[in-house]
């Protein structure tokens, strides 16, 4: 098993460092591919003072996740003799051994395309384990919307993909900046089975608020980008059932958010769900509703502007 590290970085000086040797402390890891997408911290520069040849920076206008993890799998097809790739983001660790455990699988399961797993999560200096539910764990994935149930073990940071996958052209959607790591696996798994395994491989570095990708600043932006996995995906039954959940959560959630500021869901972006919602057959998101209607406007006064 010869592994390829892509890792995207915006903004994240102070912790790429980390989250290079913690890939290369691997022994099956033969080159780290870091994408600096448009930072203006000096993230290229800290990722360089890594002294190792196994690490190759390159640096681009910003373009999103997407984008970057696209640039840093074309490089890792050129000319190299990768036989799988690992994503991992600037702000996780990769925790030692993982890759032996994961060899393990390969040699197992050769024909998986793609695995996943446990992982530490880190959310204000506490940490917990996040361990894929019994029902999937060890074992292939039974169908691949289960993708987009509300699990967090899609989420690229820590995916392994045979290099096979993307030599079949399954690359990120540059549309997408909150889901393209749903969109991705679920193209990925028309290809090859998932596996998803209980052992815990990396550590993740949660963000709750500020100008992150899912903080209160881009509920627009993640609505929007639902709305396209629900159009691109959910004619397959079984990716609907779960696309259903995550749309009635997430239209709740943001209402709610906005809310509490004395505003509401752009209109265009509500009546886009309307329409999908009836289209679907979906019954309406009554907790949105409420939010909306209801709640929203007897909070309004209470707004400081």
């Amino acid at each position: 098993m010869n592994v390829c590290v892509v890792m995207p970085v915006y903004n994240a000086a102070a912790a790429v460092g980390c989250a290079i040797r913690s890939a290369l402390a691997e022994t099956r890891v033969s080159a780290v591919i870091v994408i600096d997408d448009g930072s203006t911290d000096g993230s290229a520069d800290a990722a360089r003072s890594v002294a190792d040849a196994r690490i190759l920076v390159e640096s681009q206008p910003n373009a999103g996740p997407g984008a970057a993890r696209n640039r840093g799998i074309d490089l890792a097809l050129n000319g190299r003799e990768v036989t799988h790739l690992l994503f991992l983001d600037a702000d996780d660790q990769w925790l030692r051994g993982s890759l032996d455990a994961v060899a393990a699988i390969v040699a197992e399961h050769p024909h998986a395309g793609l695995i996943v797993g446990g992982r530490v999560e880190v959310d204000g200096g506490e940490e917990r384990a996040a361990i894929p539910p019994a029902d999937w764990a060890g074992r292939v994935l039974e169908h691949r919307g289960g993708i987009f149930r509300p699990q967090p073990f899609f989420g690229t940071s820590g995916m392994i993909v045979a290099r096979r996958i993307v030599e079949e052209g399954v690359r990120f959607d540059p549309r997408l900046r909150i889901g393209e790591d749903r969109d991705f696996a679920y193209r990925a798994a028309n290809l090859a089975p998932v596996f998803i395994t209980s052992r815990l491989l990396l550590r993740v570095t949660l963000h709750r608020g500020g100008d992150n990708l899912t903080g209160p600043a881009q509920l627009h932006r993640w609505l929007e980008d639902h709305l396209r996995l629900i159009e691109w995906h959910g004619q397959d039954q079984g990716a609907a059932v779960a696309l259903h959940r995550q749309a009635d959560w997430l239209l709740a959630h943001a209402s709610r958010m906005l809310a509490r500021r004395g505003e509401a869901i752009e209109a265009q972006v509500w009546r886009a769900y309307r329409d999908r919602y009836r289209a679907m057959g979906w019954p309406r998101p009554w907790r949105a509703l409420r939010w909306r209607w209801l709640l929203a406007p007897a909070m309004r006064p209470f707004v400081r502007r």
